[in-house]
């Protein structure tokens, strides 16, 4: 036990040193950590991913009449979910789906064929489960899911993209993606109609 408390002391010793070094760095380049975030360009939001949300691995890209979005897929943590998307992706499945529902400062949904929010089918013939991943939340505007019918492994074609922080949505919808780079900014214009009244 005593060998185990100086090995953690030895280690947090370190690591105490290493942010030390890292304060003093940025205070003599940057002045702070205000005046780094600065003159790299990085953004709260970029910070925040970094930090929390896994490297993603392939991208697909969205045609719209707002123009291109830009979506980075976790295939590793949602496996089943980002197959399901390039699948019918690639088929076509999703050529003419109109943005059926636009939940301003929330959300915007898509991927029904029938344009409805009723319809769609996923790449596997049925329904498929629900994946969740610890690193994966819904902390910013961003960020792509699926969509199902408010019960668990009820998803399909149908995904979602969040406009804003949308923590009542977790545990129950599998994230599977994020928007990139400046392609957010198509996104928001795509939230950005005028809404009418059924």
């Amino acid at each position: 036990e005593l060998a185990e408390a100086r090995l953690t002391d030895s280690v947090l010793g370190v690591r105490e040193e290493y942010l030390d070094t890292a304060r003093r760095t940025l205070d003599s380049e940057f002045g702070s950590l205000k005046g780094y975030l600065e003159a790299t360009g990085l953004t709260d939001d970029d910070i925040a991913r970094a930090v929390t949300e896994p490297p993603t691995d392939g991208k697909v890209l969205l045609h719209t009449p707002k123009g291109e979005i830009e979506i980075e897929l976790w295939s590793r943590e949602a496996p089943k979910a980002c197959r399901n998307f390039v699948a019918l992706a690639l088929e076509g499945y999703y050529d003419q789906c109109v943005w059926h529902r636009i939940v301003p400062g929330f959300i915007i949904q898509t991927g029904d064929p029938t344009g409805t929010g009723h319809g769609g089918e996923s790449f596997y013939g049925a329904p498929f489960e629900n994946e969740r991943h610890q690193r994966l939340r819904f902390h910013r505007r961003g960020l792509v899911a699926m969509a199902n019918t408010g019960e668990h492994n009820t998803n399909e074609s149908q995904f979602f993209i969040t406009l804003d922080a949308t923590p009542e949505l977790q545990n129950k919808y599998t994230i599977f993606g994020c928007v990139g780079g400046s392609t957010i900014y198509n996104v928001l214009s795509l939230a950005d109609v005028e809404i009418s009244a059924r």
